[in-house]
């Protein structure tokens, strides 16, 4: 909201053509421990997807979905956000990306 206002601002200038400019710059954003925790990636949920769509797999080969061999995987929290004259990253929902390696076993 406050970043709204203040591109308002900046580009009001911009148009009155009078000489004067506004400027500014975001440092220090951070999202609140209350945001992080609501947003945090459930390893138990990715691992839960990871399981069913190595099910679908498995069941075409008429096999099934043992241990878990290895994971990998990565969260990215920040995108860009232009205000037109400049870009400021901002911390957004993560992004959760995880690999998950499942023996395979005969029925």
């Amino acid at each position: 909201e406050t970043l709204a206002t203040l591109t308002a601002v900046q580009q009001s200038a911009l148009r009155k053509n009078n000489g004067l400019t506004v400027s500014f710059n975001v440092q220090g954003v951070q999202v609140s421990q209350q945001a992080q925790q609501s947003q945090a990636c459930a390893l138990s949920d990715l691992i839960a997807d990871a399981r069913a769509q190595a099910q679908k797999l498995a069941d075409a080969a008429n096999l099934g979905v043992g241990v878990i061999l290895a994971m990998s995987g990565t969260t990215n929290g920040v995108a860009p956000l232009s205000n037109g004259l400049s870009v400021v990253a901002l911390p957004t929902i993560p992004n959760c990306f995880l690999t998950v390696k499942f023996a395979l076993q005969r029925f």
